[in-house]
């Protein structure tokens, strides 16, 4: 714990938006790298994270700054990264510190959802993005659905998160149920053509864990890798 070395005992249960920005930087160049497969690490920073400390409410924004002619720097200040108490919750303090961070690794996470070359088409995460060569619609955690809109691929190599039943995976194109089996982590389709849809279906895993933060036992439900309470 921080305050073993002198640090405030608020540290103990501070999450530091710099650090987890880059964390999921660097699980991010590690999986580029092949030194290994981070790409769940980086899903869940992601979603239950990176997030969490970037400042998007501008009333709590208002409301932690009290009193004081800060307005105008605040309406410029919406979308910056901060650190804070578990989220960005904004109790007490808007520190735009982590900011150059932070955006940072928004990048990293999203130009790693789909990659693109010679025909084929790779997703890494079951996050939203729209692409020249892909489109992924993701229903997570509400629903076990992603939607792949190909636009230029021949080929598409989906991974799959370490959650998701392999047995209880459908997938679909252009509605009709495909025999495409996983190798591993991964779904390799061949044969698409430009304007075919993929559709991924599978439950989503309702999970409930606990962890102690600082001196604070918590109990968290997860539905796949997403914390919803």
């Amino acid at each position: 714990a921080p305050q073993r070395f002198g640090g405030p005992a608020s540290a103990a249960v501070e999450s530091e938006g710099c650090g987890i920005a880059d964390t999921l930087m660097l699980a991010v160049q590690l999986s580029d790298a092949g030194l290994g497969d981070y790409w769940d690490d980086v899903d869940a920073i992601v979603r239950n994270h990176l997030l969490e400390m970037q400042m998007v409410d501008l009333a709590a924004m208002r409301c932690a700054c009290g009193s004081g002619d800060y307005d105008s720097i605040l309406q410029r200040f919406v979308g910056g990264f901060t650190q804070a108490v578990l989220t960005a919750n904004l109790h007490s303090s808007v520190n735009g510190c982590c900011t150059g961070n932070g955006v940072r690794a928004l990048y990293h996470a999203w130009e790693g959802i789909t990659r693109f070359e010679r025909g084929v088409a790779t997703v890494n995460l079951w996050l939203n993005r729209a692409s020249t060569w892909l489109d992924v619609d993701s229903y997570l955690p509400y629903e076990g659905k992603v939607m792949l809109y190909n636009k230029q691929a021949h080929t598409i190599v989906v991974r799959l998160p370490y959650w998701v039943d392999r047995q209880r995976l459908l997938c679909l194109v252009n509605n009709e149920l495909v025999d495409a089996a996983p190798a591993g982590n991964t779904l390799l389709l061949t044969g698409l053509q430009p304007g075919d849809v993929v559709r991924l279906s599978f439950p989503v895993p309702e999970t409930i864990e606990q962890y102690t933060i600082g001196e604070e036992r918590y109990t968290v439900t997860l539905r796949g890798s997403t914390v919803v309470d």
